[in-house]
């Protein structure tokens, strides 16, 4: 299916059965791209466009990136497996402003048992000073606000 031009769409050449289609396209991409990658690199990356058999993933971290494109041979053999159209993987780097939302990232956070921020607290004001008490310092601040 050869892609359009937003132009094309806002002038009236493309219908929304078009767009509709296209949309469930890159949607069932993107399940069969998550179920293809590591979950890790899954969360930090997503399949954003296919064009001539080019898949187009962004990754959000340069990290990420450098991982999926040494996976991508590895990528690519799992989805032609399941989609034909996929000949390629091309990775780039999401700019900064354009992240995937991390709605539930305070969610995610590991968190500490009550005791164990106490017994983490106790420990650093027996220490000198030194960048592993400031370390338990700063553990236990944060993980006082997830407490509240």
């Amino acid at each position: 299916m050869a892609t359009k031009s937003i132009g094309d769409w806002l002038s009236g050449r493309g219908t929304s059965e078009d767009v509709l289609r296209q949309a469930h396209r890159l949607l069932a991409l993107q399940r069969l791209y998550a179920n293809c990658v590591p979950e890790p690199l899954a969360r930090t990356s997503e399949p954003v466009s296919l064009r001539e058999g080019e898949l187009l993933v962004r990754a959000d971290n340069g990290a990420a990136a450098a991982k999926l494109k040494q996976m991508a041979p590895t990528i690519l053999d799992k989805l032609k497996t399941k989609n034909q159209d996929v000949t390629k993987i091309l990775v780039t780097v999401r700019p900064a402003g354009q992240r995937l939302p991390a709605a539930d990232a305070h969610e995610k956070k590991a968190r500490l048992p009550p005791g164990s921020v106490h017994h983490f607290e106790a420990l650093s004001g027996e220490l000198q000073d030194s960048p592993l008490r400031s370390a338990l310092e700063r553990l236990a601040a944060r993980q006082k606000t997830y407490l509240k």
